[in-house]
């Protein structure tokens, strides 16, 4: 069976893209996955991340708030015609508009045939999601958010990070299933490197029977560790996201890994991607391989924090003002600006 992870995929576009972002190239015609279609091709399942919802309940196309990190429901069609079949749902920009569009945007994906990961209560058995190989090879997969929700810090509809309760899971199902995969939305912007509450979590969740772990969250591509037995990629970054002011949140990567009955996980490999300006993926011709004797593998070698990000970001805003709907971005700045005065 052969898996590929790819980390944040944002179907709507940030307030700095508003009008030449993802959600306008699709709604132009333009196949946004079109660079990625033949690797993905390859695989038998494509797991990514879901940053925002796909739906236009309630949506007023002139608010700025309204239209923020908010896909097409049309182009669920298209992420599953590119191969993407799970998708996690578990992260902090999922309900930004409301339950309905949450709801909805499961609906949807449920419709064209794409699993979703994630949810609140997966770790019931009869919501377990097992992907299975046609060597008779069963994958389970567990997900979960370790990043408070932006707009319902209380919610149930997805999973949040309970470090006792998902080891426990993995513990169950490590000895039912050959493979345990963990998805987690955790760590904090403005990271390049794991830190040292990742490193400890990682290593329980492999020693409770987790083969793998994905993350992603920070927007970085971060380094992937062997912990004993298993492989830990920490942040596999961006993949489709309009964030082009930095050139570390575009340098991002597509994670490749087989897995078989009788071995586990196998060869693993990770194709270097680069996001363009419009926060489509491009991807390399070759995918670099991870030897079993690497430790640690470094594909980008980030140090420190993402520095000087407000200067980067106003710096874009003004160069960009007049591409796409600027109107849409100014009344946006206006009501930071007013959101920021009435905190202060």
């Amino acid at each position: 069976m052969r898996l590929m992870f790819v980390g944040d995929i944002s179907l709507g576009e940030h307030f700095l893209s508003f009008g030449h972002g993802p959600r306008t190239m699709f709604e132009e015609g333009e196949d946004i996955f079109k660079n990625v279609r033949c690797v993905f091709s390859s695989a038998d399942f494509v797991i990514g991340n879901i940053e925002g919802p796909l739906s236009d309940i309630g949506y007023k196309q002139k608010d700025p708030l309204s239209r923020v990190f908010r896909g097409s429901p049309l182009s669920i069609k298209q992420l599953y015609d590119a191969g993407v079949n799970v998708v996690n749902v578990a992260n902090n920009h999922s309900l930004q508009h409301g339950k309905e569009c949450f709801l909805d945007t499961q609906r949807r994906l449920q419709e064209v045939g794409i699993k979703t990961i994630g949810l609140a209560d997966q770790l019931k058995p009869e919501n377990t999601k097992l992907i299975t190989g046609t060597d008779g090879c069963r994958v389970c997969l567990l997900a979960a958010s370790d990043v408070v929700d932006n707009t319902c810090p209380n919610q149930d509809l997805y999973a949040y990070y309970n470090e006792d309760r998902l080891n426990n899971a993995v513990k169950v199902l490590s000895k039912q299933f050959g493979v345990v995969i963990v998805i987690l939305h955790w760590g904090h912007e403005g990271e390049t490197r794991a830190n040292k509450a990742q490193k400890i979590a990682a290593k329980k969740l492999i020693q409770s029977g987790a083969d793998l772990i994905v993350g992603h969250h920070p927007h970085v591509f971060f380094e992937i560790e062997r912990i004993d037995s298993g492989v830990v990629a920490y942040s596999i970054g961006n993949f489709v996201f309009d964030l082009p002011w930095d050139r570390k949140l575009r340098r991002t990567g597509i994670l490749d890994v087989e897995i078989t009955r009788d071995t586990g996980l196998s060869d693993i490999k990770v194709w270097p991607v680069y996001i363009d300006t419009h926060g489509q993926p491009l991807c390399a011709k070759r995918a670099l391989y991870i030897p079993n004797n690497v430790k640690n593998f470094d594909l980008y070698k980030h140090s420190g924090r993402l520095s000087n990000q407000a200067l980067k970001k106003m710096a874009y805003f003004f160069y960009f003002i007049l591409k796409g709907h600027t109107l849409l971005k100014l009344r946006f700045l206006i009501w930071k600006i007013r959101n920021f005065i009435h905190q202060k």
